[in-house]
């Protein structure tokens, strides 16, 4: 691996390849859809594993069957490059299968013949790379960041007046769309119209509350579950599995933010500020972005307890900047509307519920990556738009 950056996902397509012997043959093989779309993702893959193993021609390499029905596809990657005896072999072993047939061979040339024989036929990175820019269905290869192999639709399906794209029902899109809209309405029905009610017995006052503090409690409840559900991805790899993710993750975060909680007085009088704990957690976030994050993996070979010790040096000072926020933003709010602290925590409630809907949206479209640092500008905005400090 050339590089610290290089996800455990391409780690792991290139150990496939390394564990194959020179005449080792791996057969990837699952349901196609038309237009073909996973199994042409997989030879997209697999392209670039064998390019970054040193082949100098990976079409070489592979070989496509299809079932005759088009229902099927199945990748062939060997190690060293097919023979021509073995083409020969594969192709007659298909000419006489009730099943299976070749879809595309190292040396076959007619592109027109399918997508898997016209992506062969390429044979350099930067027309692969177009190709798949080009293709109507998101043919990108999965990476730890944006692990979601089977998502290969975009959000600009569910408008698109292309044939093509019009057969690739976006399904994790419409799946968001429709938790968003279920998860806001009961959030609405639940919370915000009780508190409505409540407050109309003084509406001016409300009035100069929402001005003044929704943007601010919407945007930490926004930031924090941005950073919560970021976490949660990057570091169940690290960690051996999500359900790790879950237990270790969320209990450091959780502790950590009730102790940034009680001792926030403390951590606003070090730092001069909550726009100053606010830059803080800003350079803690891309340090760990930028520094930590990429690193992550030469670690996956330390014992579990260790693993954990430091996936809680990461999350503690996390969690101890991010629970200033909210008790801070609660006692601003009593100097001036006491009588609206239920509606505040409201606001917070109704946006932590709708954010996890929306950092997965978020995550399918740029990654986890861009998830996590997503959170900075969110809370930059909400105490730099919140009035100014007495």
């Amino acid at each position: 691996m050339s590089s610290r950056r290089t996800t455990c996902t391409r780690r792991r397509r290139s150990t496939y390849l390394s564990r194959l012997s020179p005449q080792g043959v791996l057969n990837l093989m699952r349901l196609e859809w038309r237009p073909p779309r996973e199994m042409l993702r997989a030879l997209v893959m697999a392209v670039g594993a064998l390019r970054r193993a040193g082949a100098a021609d990976p079409a070489r390499h592979l070989i496509v069957l299809s079932s005759r029905s088009g229902n099927y596809a199945s990748v062939l990657v060997k190690k060293t490059p097919f023979s021509p005896e073995e083409e020969a072999r594969v192709a007659a072993w298909a000419n006489t299968n009730a099943f299976f047939e070749v879809a595309a061979l190292p040396s076959a040339n007619d592109a027109r013949r399918n997508m898997f024989q016209l992506f062969l036929t390429l044979r350099d990175a930067q027309r692969e790379r177009a190709f798949v820019g080009a293709y109507p269905l998101d043919l990108r290869p999965a990476t730890d960041d944006r692990p979601f192999f089977f998502n290969q639709t975009t959000w600009s399906h569910l408008v698109s007046d292309d044939p093509i794209s019009r057969q690739g029902l976006p399904a994790m899109q419409l799946t968001v769309l429709v938790l968003f809209a279920a998860v806001g309405l009961a959030a609405a029905a639940c919370v915000y119209v009780p508190l409505r009610l409540l407050a109309a017995r003084d509406p001016r006052q409300r009035r100069a509350a929402t001005h003044q503090h929704a943007t601010y409690f919407a945007g930490i409840a926004l930031g924090y579950l941005a950073i919560e559900i970021a976490l949660l991805q990057k570091l169940g790899l690290f960690l051996g599995h999500p359900n790790y993710a879950l237990s270790v993750v969320l209990a450091c975060l959780l502790l950590s933010t009730g102790l940034g909680a009680l001792w926030s007085d403390a951590i606003i009088g070090a730092l001069k500020g909550i726009r100053s704990v606010a830059f803080a957690l800003s350079f803690v976030l891309l340090g760990l972005h930028l520094l930590v994050f990429p690193r992550l993996l030469a670690g996956l070979a330390l014992p579990f307890v260790v693993r954990c010790l430091i996936v809680l040096a990461m999350v503690l000072p996390i969690g101890v900047l991010l629970g200033v926020f909210m008790p801070w933003g609660l006692d601003r709010l009593k100097q001036t509307a006491p009588s609206l602290v239920p509606w505040a925590w409201g606001i917070n409630g109704i946006f932590s519920v709708l954010a996890p809907v929306a950092s997965v949206a978020f995550s399918i479209t740029w990654g986890s990556g861009a998830l996590f640092v997503a959170a900075i500008p969110l809370y930059l905005a909400a105490v730099l738009t919140f009035p100014a400090e007495a």
